[in-house]
């Protein structure tokens, strides 16, 4: 076992944040995960979640950003400190982190502008009538009169007041990621001409109104702390120089510490990073802010594992690692990390599902670990009778299934077909960008093998198979595979011929990404979703010029808007691809294509020489068809995509 005493000295070394002492630098960030109830009340649900967040090590819990306000709530389910109402269920959630081991900080918060019209019945309100244009577009909101203005702060100071009494040790006010008092520090959406706005002092006045405020609830030995967006990423919004200034007042205020973070729902993808973005970016503005303030400094934005924590603490560019994705896609990390065990953390991969799913309305759960806000639902226990399970294929699906019955304690054999694990995401992780997708594969892999499964590659599971093992339970995660495809029958226009000599090849996605092509002629990619986006990136970044024809508006529409716009946003910039959007093919003719656009006008493309349709994805229900004739008396359980074509999300989440 490894010494986490040298691995990790400074991120497992106790840390203060005002008078609170804290057993390590790691504070799990706030995460609105939809669980909570419509009056912003404490759930069941939302007790198992922040509990296995406790017991997984992480000194300081945040659970998720309270809303101060009704009229500043951002979402339908999220937690309130709005009213005394809401203490009771506060206090349990204070027990249930402490119970597991943390401390528990409180962060209140008012949407502004970015308050969700649906949740609040309300028009929102801002420091100026500017709507912000993001991942969901606001309403215009309405200026604050001065009046109003105080009884901001008279919120903020009586959320503060219901966070000590609901049992939480600290307070982080919520000045960040675009919301209300971000407003009005920042010049963007701050346009007002009063005190409360103009120059550098006007825009930090609510700011430090409310910590002054809120300081004066808590008195002077309260842990107070500070979360606010260093870079916005924004034409016209926050210079350094501002957030540096903001800092020394704040700390000048009575604030005990910094929690630095980045964007808004302007530049979503500065808050939640995709796996497309670099490690840790927010590290070397933490570390400006570090050298300007007296007071502790935390830092947040994909920091992925406990050596890149421990590389920022050592570094000295911040006092405490904030982690948000990473502890939902494993919140036992500081534990394994601690005992020796890091190859055992389940990595986040950076794929913005729960993200996405934040805006839909429904738990936020995740692609890598099944359990994430639903702990207690899902929680795995030990079978009563031991069972022969056989599970055949080892992608997601089929990996997880494996995991999990091994776990229960059942005797567990997987096969794979091929000579490799990891099913369809071995071809997407080829994609510019997609690499993470791999450690997930490699995660699941390292696990099934530690609990002792059988894995046996290149073994088909068949009647023979069956009959000679004998299983009590069969797990199909089979797959699907590339079935019909979008071109055109024959892929000829009628009458129309190819210039003789010329010749077009077909590759299906898999054999495209898997094997790339010569970069000869251009490379026509008909179908514009996900997958076809990720076979335009392979073949553009292996030399060829790519053409993607997509009959819809948008590009990659089966991802999540978060999701999406980085995958969007890098192809789109390449200068060797070119997109057609509302273009249908008609087929093949000549030196090349034919495109039909909205307006029903033709367009030759010339040079063509491959072609890759974004085929139909059809489940492999044969094999599953079959072996239920065969054995009609066996249990089989059908998983991933061999029962419907779906993604990863729903692969893992089924083969649990």
């Amino acid at each position: 076992m490894n010494d986490p005493e040298n691995n990790y000295p400074r991120l497992f070394s106790e840390g203060r944040i005002g008078s609170l002492r804290l057993k390590n630098r790691i504070i799990s960030s706030p995460m609105e995960k939809n669980l909570g109830d419509p009056d912003g009340s404490v759930t069941r649900r939302y007790l198992g979640n922040v509990r296995a967040r406790a017991e997984g090590g992480a000194a300081l819990i945040c659970p998720e950003d309270l809303y101060i306000d009704p009229g500043g709530k951002g979402n339908m389910l999220q937690l309130g400190i709005h009213d005394d109402a809401m203490i009771p269920g506060l206090q349990r959630l204070c027990g249930a982190v402490k119970d597991g081991g943390a401390a528990v900080v409180a962060e209140i918060n008012h949407g502004g502008r970015q308050a969700l019209l649906a949740a609040t019945g309300t028009q929102p309100v801002g420091p100026s009538p500017i709507p912000f244009e993001g991942f969901r577009h606001g309403e215009m909101p309405r200026e604050l009169a001065r009046g109003e203005i105080e009884g901001v702060v008279a919120s903020f100071e009586a959320a503060a007041k219901r966070a000590r009494a609901a049992g939480f040790d600290a307070v982080m006010i919520h000045g960040a990621h675009g919301y209300l008092l971000n407003q009005f520090f920042s010049p963007r959406s701050n346009r007002r001409e009063d005190e409360y706005g103009g120059g550098l002092e006007g825009r930090m006045r609510l700011p430090l109104e409310v910590a002054k405020s809120v300081r004066r609830e808590l008195g002077d030995d309260f842990p107070l702390m500070y979360r606010l967006t260093a870079v916005e990423g924004l034409e016209g919004g926050l210079e350094l120089d501002d957030v540096l200034a903001l800092c020394r007042a704040l700390e000048a205020a009575g604030v005990d510490h910094i929690d630095v973070s980045a964007g808004t729902y302007e530049s979503s993808a500065l808050i939640t990073p995709s796996m497309e973005a670099a490690i840790a970016p927010n590290a070397d503005v933490a570390g400006e802010i570090k050298k300007g303030v007296g007071i502790g400094v935390s830092v947040v934005g994909r920091i992925m594992d406990p050596d890149t924590a421990e590389e920022i603490l050592r570094s000295g560019r911040a006092d405490f690692v904030t982690m948000g994705r990473t502890l939902h896609a494993d919140p036992y990390l500081p534990r394994k990390a601690l005992e020796g065990r890091a190859e055992d953390i389940r990595p986040c991969i950076g794929c913005l599902k729960c993200s996405d799913l934040l805006g839909t309305g429904g738990p936020v759960l995740c692609t890598v670990n099944s359990r994430a806000g639903q702990e207690e639902e899902t929680r795995i226990r030990r079978a009563g009778a031991v069972k022969s399970v056989l599970v055949a294929g080892g992608g997601p699906a089929g990996l997880e299934a494996a995991r999990v019955a091994a776990l229960r304690g059942h005797r567990v054999t997987l096969m794979e077909m091929s000579g490799e694990l990891g099913g369809q995401v071995r071809y997407a992780a080829k994609a510019p960008g997609r690499a993470d997708l791999m450690l997930l594969v490699q995660s699941l892999e390292s696990e099934v093998r530690n609990l002792g499964v059988e894995v046996c590659l290149w073994t088909r599971v068949d009647g023979d198979e069956i009959r000679g093992r004998a299983p009590d339970e069969v797990v199909l995660a089979t797959g699907a595979l590339f079935g019909s495809s979008r071109v055109p029958d024959g892929a000829m226009l009628a009458g129309g011929e190819l210039t003789p000599g010329v010749s077009i090849a077909e590759l299906d996605p898999m054999d495209a990404m898997a094997n790339g092509w010569d970069g000869r002629g251009l490379a026509l990619i008909q179908g514009g979703g996900m997958r076809g986006c990720a076979v335009a990136g392979r073949l553009a970044e292996l030399g060829g010029e790519v053409i993607v024809v997509e009959p819809g508006e948008t590009l990659a529409g089966d991802l999540g808007p978060r999701a999406r716009a980085p995958m969007v946003e890098k192809l789109t910039a390449r200068r060797n691809v070119k997109i057609f959007v509302n273009t249908s093919l008609e087929g093949f003719d000549g030196d090349g294509a034919v495109l039909r656009n909205e307006n029903n006008e033709l367009r030759r493309i010339k040079g063509v020489r491959l072609a890759v349709p974004e085929s139909l994805v059809e489940p492999r229900i044969e094999i599953f068809a079959s072996l239920t004739d065969e054995f009609p008396h066996m249990n089989f359980h059908p998983a991933g995509d061999c029962s419907g074509p779906r993604g990863i999300f729903e692969a893992v989440q089924e083969g649990a």
